[in-house]
Formats: structure tokens, C-alpha cells, sequence
């Protein structure tokens, strides 16, 4: 009974990603992103750069690092497949409703059996979404703040 209590706050953070990614999946299979990309922040035209590589943790808060453990947890006990998008889309929401500063980018690759992708990163140090076989040129980031 107390492990459930000391886990209060992992548990409730995985509650909310579950919610978060639901409702993701939904908006992306039935609205069109003209009426919902204005809700993971502010749209710039992607600076085309390739997906940053894997580099430490440093400049990221530790609040996003258990946002992010949170939507992997929730992700894998969903009984729904999710995509790259709606994954990246209920941590910038998390992310966001927090104050937490992070860039959502989609992005293209020429040659890659999925051509079109998201991730998420913070300054140079990427968040979630890394392909290490694949380079994405991003074509919209989305700032959280």
C-alpha cells in the first residue's frame, strides 16, 4: 500500500500524459492541424536544420526528463498504437502547462521508409524522437514558451 503512495506523483504524471495522448491521437486523426497547432505554442517555419544528435542532459530540466519517462509509461499501457506526433504533442502540452521551455519540430527525410516525423528537443540536447539512422530537415518548429 505505501509504494503506492510514495509513486502519488509518477502515477498522476502518467494519469495526465495517457489523457494528453488520447486526446492527441483523436485531434490528429480527425481535425485538421490548422485548428490545433496554435495549442502546442507559437509556429515558426522550420530553420531546416537536421535533427540535433545525442548529446547529454545537461540543459534540460529535470521536470521534462519525468514528463517525458511519464508519456513513455503511458504510451506503452495504452492499448492504442501512437505515432511520433501524438507522442511529441502531449509532451509539449505537459511541457507547456508547466512553463517548461522545448521546441516540437516536423520534419522530412528523403529517404526513409516513414518520411515524415516529429521530435522534440531543448536547445541542442533532443528530448524524444530521435532516429539515429535517419536525418530530418525540420519543416515547422512549434516553441512551448
Amino acid at each position: 500500500m505505501w509504494r503506492w503512495i510514495e509513486r502519488g506523483p509518477e502515477l498522476a504524471l502518467a494519469a495526465e500524459a495517457a489523457v494528453m495522448l488520447l486526446l492527441a491521437r483523436l485531434l490528429v486523426a480527425r481535425v485538421p492541424m490548422r485548428y490545433w497547432r496554435g495549442t502546442l505554442g507559437v509556429t515558426t517555419p522550420g530553420d531546416g536544420r537536421p535533427t540535433p544528435g545525442p548529446t547529454g542532459g545537461h540543459e534540460v530540466s529535470p521536470a521534462l526528463w519525468r514528463i517525458r519517462l511519464a508519456v513513455h509509461r503511458a504510451t506503452r499501457r495504452l492499448p492504442v498504437r501512437l505515432r511520433c506526433l501524438p507522442k511529441a504533442m502531449a509532451l509539449q502540452w505537459m511541457a507547456r502547462r508547466r512553463g517548461l521551455d522545448c521546441t516540437l519540430h516536423i520534419g522530412l527525410a528523403r529517404d526513409a521508409a516513414e518520411p515524415l516525423h516529429a521530435w522534440i528537443d531543448c536547445g541542442s540536447v533532443q528530448v524524444m524522437g530521435r532516429t539515429p539512422d535517419t536525418t530530418y530537415q525540420s519543416l515547422w518548429s512549434i516553441r512551448s514558451c
